[in-house]
């Protein structure tokens, strides 16, 4: 399936989302294609599978589970120190994204939101917590710490934070393209413009990885 989407991704990417729609267990499948595929079309295939995973979970009647309700409850609360909040969260997390018109509580924003409450008085604990799930293989958990944390790290405390998102950006090519969330979310137009820079810069960054594996794999 990988070799197909490769090459003739615009011809079988359609039909391959509608048995991905018909079939779970191949939707499932799909989401691992990644080899040779290129960064826009690899965003777009993610894209329209979450998408397509939030509608089916929409169609599903909501029955919290034992592990759910521990876990909101341990979020209900309001933690002492920003170290307590870190510990809450990572219990929780990776989590899972909640479908919009879902009923299920949105643990993972919860979550997030009680790290965000230190973000002006504990600027470097929150970063640490950021710079750990901001490169997550989940495109949906990096995105979300980008616009929930990062984007208040850096217009509270830029000079502080800005380096050190510069730093990773260069490291993860994930977070770096996740960094192009950024734009809208308060920043001055001077200061959003070198953080979008570093999103570009990931992204011509793995295109050119993506261009590697391509020739990589004719010449075999």
């Amino acid at each position: 399936m990988e070799h197909l989407l490769e090459h003739h991704f615009d011809l079988i990417f359609p039909r391959a989302l509608e048995q991905a729609r018909a079939s779970a267990r191949f939707a499932d499948t799909l989401s691992l294609c990644s080899t040779g595929i290129s960064p826009p079309h690899l965003s777009r295939l993610r894209r329209d599978l979450s998408a397509l995973r939030d509608e089916r979970e929409a169609r599903t009647p909501f029955r919290e589970s034992m592990r759910q309700r521990a876990a909101r409850r341990m979020l209900a609360s309001r933690p002492r120190t920003v170290r307590e909040a870190v510990r809450r969260a990572d219990a929780v997390l990776p989590g899972r994204p909640v479908p919009l018109g879902s009923r299920a509580p949105n643990l993972r924003m919860e979550a997030m939101l009680l790290v965000h409450r230190f973000v002006k008085s504990r600027p470097a604990e929150v970063w640490l917590f950021a710079e750990r799930w901001g490169t997550h293989h989940s495109e949906d958990l990096r995105n979300e710490i980008v616009t929930t944390l990062v984007s208040d790290l850096l217009r509270e405390h830029f000079e502080l934070v800005f380096p050190r998102v510069e730093a990773l950006a260069r490291r993860s090519t994930r977070f770096g393209i996740s960094l192009g969330g950024i734009r809208g979310w308060g920043l001055p137009v001077e200061r959003e413009t070198r953080v979008l820079q570093l999103a570009k810069d990931a992204e011509r960054k793995a295109e050119a990885a993506a261009r590697r594996r391509r020739l990589r794999a004719h010449a075999e």
